[in-house]
């Protein structure tokens, strides 16, 4: 069965039920994932919004040099 990918690892599900995979041209499965529980879903939930933070902190950081180095150049 495969893992879910969360915070950038692939961690196995908190559960144990798995949904089949079919490939529709054929009809066969190919492959099981995992159906998820109410944790896998709370642990991802909580990656994701931990790299928003990240990613909001540093862009608002680089968004401020940005426009001290466009004043500068303006002041130039």
């Amino acid at each position: 069965m495969l893992k879910n990918y969360m915070n950038g690892e692939w961690v196995a599900s908190t559960g144990n039920v798995a949904i089949d995979v079919v490939n529709p041209a054929m009809g066969k499965v190919i492959e099981q994932v995992p159906a998820g529980t109410k944790a896998d879903i709370d642990n991802a939930t909580a990656a994701a919004q931990a790299v928003a933070k990240y990613v909001y902190k540093r862009g608002t950081e680089n968004g401020k040099r940005v426009q001290a180095q466009g004043g500068a150049i303006e002041f130039h």
